[in-house]
């Protein structure tokens, strides 16, 4: 809760006088939400896709390998995939990396990928059942494709 209110606070959208009174300074500032709008504006949405930077490095079909990078703050890179092979599946667009975001604080979009993993290269074969797989979505910083040649 104090999280909450101190960005409230940043963001200008209370006062601390506010918070402490419990009362809207200026009732003209925010305005209510109504229970029959509230499906009207999530509906809207907002849009995550960016634009960035630099075309995507991979295709569907393109072999990659998940970094195995060890990380002290956030990743949402799933340890379990770290340094295993898999298949980008399809494309998602750029979108605001979330470990620079928690880091630095900046919006700075990274293109993401579903990759597919086969379960026996995740878990080796006795934790594997029939053909099954794993599709995780993966920022482009934690991949590496995979040379066709060694």
């Amino acid at each position: 809760l104090d999280g909450l209110e101190r960005l409230l606070v940043e963001r200008g959208l209370l006062s601390t006088a506010e918070l402490q009174s419990g009362k809207a300074a200026n009732k003209g500032r925010l305005q209510a939400v109504t229970v029959e709008r509230v499906a009207e504006i999530i509906g809207q949405g907002a849009p995550t896709i960016l634009p960035a930077e630099a075309a995507p490095r991979f295709i569907s079909g393109t072999r990659v390998r998940a970094r195995n990078v060890t990380s002290r703050s956030h990743t949402r890179a799933p340890r379990y995939t770290r340094g295993r092979e898999g298949v980008i599946v399809f494309h998602h667009g750029a979108h605001v990396f979330p470990d620079q975001h928690a880091a630095i604080g900046e919006k700075q979009p990274k293109h993401l990928y579903n990759v597919r993993f086969e379960a026996h290269e995740l878990w080796g074969e006795a934790g594997a059942e029939g053909k099954s797989a794993v599709y995780v979505d993966l920022f482009e910083p934690y991949l590496e494709e995979v040379n066709a040649t060694p």
